[in-house]
C-alpha cells in the first residue's frame, strides 16, 4: 500500500513523513516506521488503510477516549497510491512510534512474566481508559495483544478501528481472532472485559500468543484474589465485571494481591 522510500505529505498538518520500513501487514491495512520530516524530525507510525470507515472511527474514538494509556493520533489524511495497477486512496494515521512493539514482542524479549502486582499496575490504567468508551456506551472491539503497544515501558492501547456503539451494533466476528470472544461475538462491553482478563493473565505467564483456558490461569500460582478475578473476567459472560470501569474498581482492591 505505501511503498518503503516513498514520502507522503499531510495536507491537513503540511507535513512530510518518509516511509522507512513496514511493522505489520494484513489484507485492508498497514502500519510502517516512518520519519517525520522538517524542524521536528522525529520516528513515527504511520498506519494506512483501504477502509474510510475504519479509519474515520479509529480517529473519532481515540480522541473521545483522551487518557495517558490510549496512544493519540497526531495527524490524519488520505493519500493517492497504487494498488494492482490501479490508482486508490489510503487512508493514514500518525501516531508515536511505541518503542517498545507490541505486547507480544515485549514480552518475548523479556523472556520472563510480570509479577501479580506489575500485572495489576499495567492492566488497571487500560481499564480506566476503557472505563471512559464505555460510559460512552462504546465498546472497542479489537482488543488483541497487536493492540496493546508499549510505549516507555507502559502499556498503551491503540487500533480503534472496530469501536462501535454498543445500544447499535453487537456484530458476530467476520474473520478468525483468537482474542475475541468465545462466543463469537465483539459487541459489548464484556467481550472487552474478556480480552482484559485474558491480558492479567498472559502478562503474569510471559506469552501473550495466545488466550489461556481456564485450567491454565489456574496454573499460573497467581494470589487468590487475583486468579479469582481473571477467571471470572474469561468465564460465561453473565459473571464478568459489568465493563471495564467496573473492573478497573476491582483492580484499586488492596486485598487482590494477598497470597
Amino acid at each position: 500500500m505505501l511503498r518503503v522510500g516513498r514520502i507522503i505529505r499531510s495536507e491537513r498538518s503540511d507535513v512530510s513523513y518518509h516511509i522507512l520500513e513496514p511493522i505489520s501487514q494484513t489484507e485492508l491495512a498497514g502500519t510502517w516506521r516512518a520519519e517525520r520530516l522538517g524542524r521536528r524530525r522525529r520516528l513515527v507510525c504511520v498506519k494506512a488503510t483501504r477502509d474510510d470507515e475504519a479509519w474515520s472511527r479509529e480517529i473519532y474514538f481515540s480522541r473521545l477516549t483522551s487518557h495517558p494509556r490510549v496512544l493519540p493520533v497526531v495527524d490524519h489524511f488520505p493519500v493517492t497510491c497504487s494498488s494492482g495497477g490501479r490508482r486508490a486512496t489510503a487512508y493514514c494515521i500518525v501516531r508515536e512510534l511505541a518503542d517498545g512493539g507490541d505486547l507480544v514482542s515485549w514480552l518475548s524479549r523479556r523472556r520472563h512474566g510480570l509479577s501479580p502486582s506489575e500485572v495489576v499496575s499495567q492492566v488497571r490504567p487500560l481499564a480506566g481508559a476503557l472505563g471512559r468508551l464505555h460510559r460512552g456506551g462504546v465498546a472497542h472491539g479489537d482488543l488483541a495483544p497487536t493492540n496493546v503497544l508499549v510505549l516507555r515501558g507502559r502499556l498503551v492501547l491503540a487500533d480503534f478501528g472496530l469501536a462501535h456503539l454498543t445500544s447499535l451494533e453487537t456484530c458476530r466476528a467476520t474473520r478468525k481472532n483468537a482474542w475475541w470472544t468465545p462466543s463469537g461475538y465483539i459487541g459489548s462491553a464484556r467481550d472487552d472485559v474478556w480480552a482484559l482478563g485474558q491480558f492479567l493473565a498472559v502478562l503474569h505467564k510471559g506469552d501473550a500468543t495466545r488466550p489461556l483456558r481456564s485450567g491454565e490461569i489456574r496454573r499460573l500460582g497467581m494470589p487468590p484474589g487475583l486468579e479469582e478475578l481473571v477467571l471470572s473476567c474469561t468465564g460465561p459472560a453473565s459473571g464478568r465485571p459489568a465493563d471495564a470501569g467496573e473492573l478497573h474498581g476491582l483492580l484499586s482492591d488492596p486485598d487482590l494481591l494477598r497470597s
